[in-house]
């Protein structure tokens, strides 16, 4: 895909010329689709045509698994089609959907931009406002939600290869894999440190080291915004990683001294690129929720950092205030707080007993007519929602053009097999047991074979953000790879498989 650069060869990015020039353009070449393009829109006539419902609703968004039919009275529906569709864009507006866990409606490309496109155009054409909703996506080591795709090596190994530019290639086509399928979201770079293994998510992240963290962020968000119709989104704001007792979304104890001088500096050199977008944190730090934290997500964030993009929450995590920290009493208690604190959409899963869009809406509009919420704090969001909508072009170009996705899937193999070659770990060779001659008889064994038929493998290979939340089922479909069964096979005089199993017992 051809980029305009400046003089001194470095891309020129139209949402930077926009931010700075105010000017309104026709119809971005990069994305076209199937839509009607219309001129940029004026945010104050936007924010001012919109009731304080239709605000709120521009504050939600909500998550997608399928593209069939299911009635939408329920919490969050598990399916999610354009039959019924209306209630959730003309009846409440949503200003946005997501497929989370890397695992979107379908796995095939095709189906994804066309069922997108469809959803948009249900949404412009039912809903009773002009603005098209943002679709994110779990992006996070390639665009490893389509079948086919190629995805790279975990994010612990782009760390270990130490090498920039070849990190910044990996990221600029996960841009293009995931723009062209019609996405316009990311949830990468995660820029948390990495201390303790105990943590579940410990391959998301890059390196223990400050330095190492802080520049492969900010090459990823940069790379990752290469695409002018795709936004990153630096995560998890701030010290998500280092929980006191290991668990995911978890509370952590730490020293303002250790904050300021380890913790947070990635998250500020990331911010450097101007990311569209930041995740909070689901912990809490030193006994306050991250999305109860005023200090966090104002007073540092805005005022002293000086981000100006969109701060959007975790999954389900302003009910986590009151599930997981036992900080609010109730979830009218929580939306108050987050928001008032920075929060300016809620991410909200498909299920459980969390509460809904619907009540996500009626709640803010209620804390706003009692006072708890004032309106410009509400306008302050929605303005950061709609101006992130305008830059990434929704409004000139609402659709994708579905052929797109046909040139881009499965591109970049030379970079994701460097990748792999760069991050590898060197062990000592004492007995001289490497190189193999390919005469020897080897023992594959280990849980990555089950005795069912099924090559877990691949899952093993790839881990989670693949093609789902924990990595792609035993029985497909894959990314595009190379089996160790198979890459073995072919090189020694025979292999043996003795599968191994393990029980649970916790």
């Amino acid at each position: 895909m051809a980029h305009d650069t400046t003089d001194d060869g470095m891309r020129a990015s139209r949402r930077a010329f926009l931010k700075a020039t105010g000017v309104a353009t026709a119809a971005a070449t990069t994305g076209a689709g199937v839509g009607t393009a219309t001129a940029q829109p004026d945010v104050d006539s936007l924010i001012g045509n919109l009731t304080l419902e239709q605000k709120a609703a521009q504050m939600t968004q909500v998550a997608i698994s399928s593209f069939e039919a299911e009635p939408a009275e329920s919490n969050v529906p598990d399916s999610f089609g354009v039959d019924t569709v209306g209630e959730y864009f003309s009846e409440l507006g949503i200003g946005s959907i997501l497929s989370g866990g890397a695992e979107p409606p379908s796995f095939d490309a095709n189906e994804v931009a066309q069922g997108i496109n469809a959803l948009q155009e249900y949404n412009l054409n039912n809903a009773d406002h002009d603005i098209p909703f943002l679709y994110g996506v779990d992006a996070t080591h390639g665009n490893g939600l389509l079948e086919g795709a190629t995805v790279f090596p975990q994010r612990l190994n782009m760390g270990a290869t130490r090498d920039l530019d070849l990190i910044a290639e990996a990221e600029r086509h996960t841009s293009d894999a995931a723009a062209s399928m019609g996405a316009h979201w990311t949830f990468a770079p995660t820029t948390d440190l990495q201390r303790d293994p105990r943590w579940g998510r410990f391959f998301e992240g890059i390196s223990e080291d400050p330095k190492l963290e802080a520049d492969v962020s900010r090459v990823r968000a940069q790379a990752l915004e290469d695409d002018d119709r795709l936004t990153a989104c630096v995560k998890h704001f701030a010290a998500y990683s280092i929980p006191n007792n290991g668990n995911d979304r978890a509370p952590a104890s730490t020293s303002m001294r250790d904050l300021r001088t380890n913790i947070l500096p990635p998250y500020r050199e990331a911010l450097e690129s101007e990311p569209g977008t930041v995740m909070v944190n689901s912990g809490a730090i030193n006994g306050i929720p991250a999305h109860a934290s005023h200090w966090l997500l104002t007073t540092l964030l805005r005022d002293t950092y000086g981000y100006e993009g969109m701060v959007v929450s975790d999954w389900d995590d302003l009910n986590r205030m009151i599930t997981n920290h036992d900080y609010a009493p109730d979830f009218e208690t929580a939306t108050e707080m987050a928001i008032n604190a920075g929060i300016d959409m809620y991410m909200i899963g498909n299920g459980g007993d969390a509460p809904g869009p619907v009540q996500f809406i009626d709640t803010v509009v209620g804390l706003v007519e009692d006072g708890a919420i004032p309106m410009a704090r509400i306008d302050e969001a929605v303005r950061r929602i709609l101006e992130l909508k305008i830059d990434l072009g929704l409004f000139e170009q609402p659709t994708v053009d579905e052929s797109r996705i046909g040139n881009v899937l499965g591109g970049a193999q030379e970079a994701s097999e460097t990748m792999a070659k760069e991050s590898l770990v060197l062990l000592k060779n004492d007995a001289d047991t490497l190189p193999l001659s390919g005469d020897e008889s080897v023992l594959l064994t280990g849980p990555g074979v089950d005795g069912d038929g099924n090559n877990t493998r691949a899952l093993m290979q790839h881990g989670g953000w693949t093609l789902g939340w924990q990595g792609a089922s035993a029985g497909g479909p894959y990314p595009r790879q190379n089996l160790l069964e198979d890459e073995l096979r072919a090189r020694v005089g025979s292999l043996t498989h003795v599968p191994t199993s393990y029980e649970n017992t916790t």
